[in-house]
């Protein structure tokens, strides 16, 4: 097996021409046999014959020789090629004075030994449900774990403490905001019609109906043209079941995370099933689109939308652990509506008439995403 250091590789071809560069993680086997080549020493070839994925915490060193970005590294003097000018990884910052549990739980993690840099494109079902196996609930509390159940790194051995509703919930938003990064680079621009589904004008009709995978005790509806559409949670948004600004909302949900059958009626809200929890919130579209998504989705079907200002009322019902059932109803409104409304409280909000109708932008990211899926 090859060292593999950081950067990228120049793979040996027999035509100059032919020659370019590869990341190291791209290697493997040829579809056609070939093996993959590298440079050796004198112009000789190396053979590629295995390669592997190493996770860990280790010192690495970064330089660079004026002039020049290619190296013999290893024992067997391997030509590699040093990427200086690919982009930086992105951060995702948790502030110790705005968010304490959540930044002391993430460093008790990375002090027990778990990794500061994390790989996106894990099985966040399969990982989160891995991690929190046995680990109980506490009421006003919800269990934080680490590495993150989207990051390859997740799932058995994580780091798991309970935290306040608030701080989970922001770093829902948070990750989304990263989400939307790699979105950017991978899918095109989010305003995309692409997936979009046009919302019918007949009453009876579903708009839109699918399974979403919501996660961070949160989901959200947003402007697709909102490039931020994670906000920022606080004590007083949990107990009020939602969080919202201009062009984005995010809604509580009565799960920590799990599945929920959503539906989209182009209608008033009406009571055609028990409903456990109702929200009604003004939102104001301007790019003739919406979307509703958790925070660890990639980009779904979205819903078509004539710009003005709209009602939409989110009704839940819980139907067994991890799984719900969530109506959303969108009215068309004549001008800008003021004011929320919590139509159903279940336990886990507080019905109240005096509810916030601002919120601020999930902060602490930087909105940028690795050459190779690297958080």
């Amino acid at each position: 097996m090859l060292p593999g250091p950081v950067g990228r590789h120049e793979r040996g071809c027999t035509r100059r021409e032919a020659h370019e560069r590869i990341a190291a993680e791209e290697y493997a086997a040829d579809s056609d046999g070939e093996r993959f080549k590298l440079r050796g020493p004198n112009g000789g070839q190396l053979f590629v014959k295995s390669r592997e994925d190493m996770s860990g915490i280790a010192k690495v060193y970064n330089f660079e020789v004026a002039g020049s970005h290619s190296y013999y590294v290893g024992d067997v003097q391997a030509l590699v090629h040093n990427n200086c000018g690919g982009a930086a990884l992105p951060e995702l910052e948790i502030s110790a004075s705005e968010y304490p549990n959540l930044a002391e739980n993430i460093s008790h993690a990375q002090n027990a030994g778990h990794s500061s840099v994390l790989t996106h494109g894990g099985n966040r079902v399969a990982n989160r449900s891995a991690a929190l196996d046995g680990v109980p609930q506490i009421h006003g509390l919800s269990r934080d774990e680490y590495p993150f159940a989207s990051s390859k790194e997740g799932g058995p051995g994580s780091w798991v403490g309970h935290v306040p509703a608030r701080e989970q919930n922001a770093q829902g938003g948070a990750d989304k905001e990263l989400c939307e990064g790699k979105r950017a680079s991978r899918r095109g621009p989010v305003q995309s019609k692409s997936n979009a589904m046009t919302l019918s004008t007949h009453k009876d009709e579903i708009a839109l109906s699918r399974r979403m995978y919501f996660s961070y005790n949160q989901f959200m509806i947003f402007d697709s043209g909102e490039k931020q559409p994670g906000s920022d949670w606080t004590d007083e948004h949990v107990q009020q079941g939602f969080i919202r600004r201009a062009h984005t909302v995010s809604f509580g949900t009565i799960c920590e995370f799990g599945d929920a059958e959503l539906r989209v009626f182009c209608r008033a809200f009406e009571h055609i099933s028990n409903y456990d929890r109702a929200i009604e919130v003004p939102l104001h579209v301007v790019s003739g689109r919406i979307s509703i998504e958790g925070p660890e989705e990639d980009e779904r079907p979205g819903v078509d939308l004539a710009e003005g200002h709209y009602r939409i009322t989110v009704a839940q019902r819980l139907v067994k652990e991890e799984h719900e059932e969530i109506d959303v109803f969108i009215e068309p409104a004549a001008g800008p509506v003021e004011k929320s409304r919590i139509l159903i409280a279940d336990h886990g909000i507080a019905k109240r008439e005096n509810l916030l109708e601002q919120g601020r932008v999930a902060g602490g990211v930087m909105l940028c995403w690795g050459p190779h899926g690297h958080w």
